[in-house]
C-alpha cells in the first residue's frame, strides 16, 4: 500500500480539438457512411447463464465488437469497428437494435486512418458517447470522443493528442465524463504512462492527472464514480525486474487527486505468480467487486 499525489498536466501535452478543424486529421474524418453489418454475437445472458438468444450481424470483414449498452425503450446499442467493404482502413461502427438483436440501423464513422472504438456509454440527452484512438502518424494515435444522437448523428467530436489508449469512460455526476488510458510519445523513448482526465458534455477538457507515482509501469483499465463524487480505478502494475504482475486500486476525489491506492499480489498456487485487475463495480451494501485475471508465467 503507497499513498502518493495525483500529479496534473499541463493542458499544452494534452490538448483537444475538434476533427474537423485540424487537416492533419482529416477533414472527412467523421462522415457518414453508408449502412453495413457486422458480425456481432449479442448474448444477452440471465442471472443462470442462460442463452435467451444469439444474434449475428452479418458483416464486411475484420469485424470486432467493443462494447454495448441499453437505450431507455430496451433496444441495444452496439458499438464496434470494421474494414468496410473493400476499404483499406478500420472505421468505426453503431449498431442499433431491438430488444431482440434484429438490426434497425447502423451507422459507421471514418477516415482516411484507422479508428478503433473501445467505449460506449449512455448520455444525459438519451443519446451515446464513444471513445477510441485513431492512428495519425507512424508510431503515434491520439484518443477520441464523439457524441452522438438517438439515432446516430454526430453532435460533437473531440480528439485528444499525446493520449494513446483509451481503456474505459464513465458519466460523471456532472454529466461530464472520465477517461482513463495510457499516454505516451514517439519513438525512440516510447515513454508510457497512466492517466485520468475529466472532458464536460461538450468534450472540453477540464483537468488531467497522471499516476506514474504509484508505480512506473502502470496501466488503468478501468473507470468508476464513487458515492461521494469520485473515482475508482483498476488497473495492472508491472514490474519486469521480478517477473511480476499485481492488481491495484486507485481512489481519487471529484477532481482527480489521490487520495489512496492499494497494491494486491498473486499468493502463488493455483493463482499463479501474477494477478491483474481489468474492471470493478459497486457491491450491493458497499465496497467493491473487483474482476480480473491470475495466472502463472
Amino acid at each position: 500500500q503507497r499513498g502518493v499525489e495525483g500529479v496534473a498536466y499541463n493542458h499544452a501535452t494534452l490538448d483537444h480539438r475538434t476533427y474537423l478543424s485540424d487537416d492533419s486529421l482529416s477533414n472527412a474524418l467523421l462522415r457518414n457512411m453508408r449502412t453495413i453489418a457486422i458480425i456481432i454475437l449479442l448474448p444477452m445472458l440471465d442471472c443462470f447463464a442462460q442463452l435467451p438468444f444469439r444474434k449475428n450481424i452479418i458483416s464486411a470483414q475484420n469485424a470486432s465488437p467493443a462494447g454495448i449498452c441499453e437505450a431507455s425503450n430496451g433496444d441495444l446499442m452496439v458499438l464496434g469497428f470494421t474494414r468496410t467493404c473493400g476499404g483499406a482502413n478500420n472505421d468505426i461502427l453503431l449498431v442499433r437494435t431491438d430488444p431482440n438483436g434484429d438490426t434497425i440501423w447502423t451507422k459507421t464513422y471514418g477516415s482516411d486512418s484507422d479508428e478503433y472504438a473501445s467505449r460506449l456509454v449512455n448520455a444525459p440527452d438519451s443519446g451515446y458517447v464513444i471513445a477510441g484512438i485513431v492512428d495519425v502518424w507512424e508510431w503515434d494515435s491520439v484518443a477520441f470522443v464523439i457524441s452522438v444522437d438517438s439515432v446516430g448523428d454526430v453532435i460533437w467530436a473531440r480528439a485528444y493528442k499525446t493520449v494513446i489508449n483509451v481503456h474505459d469512460m464513465a458519466l460523471s455526476d456532472d454529466g461530464g465524463y472520465v477517461l482513463c488510458g495510457n499516454i505516451g510519445n514517439q519513438p525512440p523513448l516510447f515513454e508510457i504512462g497512466s492517466y485520468l482526465m475529466k472532458i464536460d458534455s461538450e468534450g472540453s477538457l477540464l483537468w488531467s492527472r497522471s499516476f506514474a507515482a504509484v508505480a512506473r509501469d502502470l496501466t488503468l483499465n478501468s473507470v468508476i464514480t464513487t458515492d461521494d463524487g469520485g473515482y475508482l480505478l483498476s488497473g495492472t502494475i508491472w514490474d519486469f525486474d521480478e517477473d511480476l504482475v499485481h492488481g491495484t486500486l486507485i481512489r481519487t476525489d471529484a477532481d482527480g487527486n489521490l487520495l489512496w491506492t492499494k497494491t494486491y499480489r498473486a499468493t502463488g498456487g493455483a493463482c499463479g505468480n501474477k494477478l491483474a485487475f481489468e474492471g470493478a463495480v459497486r457491491a450491493i451494501g458497499g465496497g467493491y467487486i473487483v474482476g480480473g485475471a491470475c495466472y502463472q508465467s
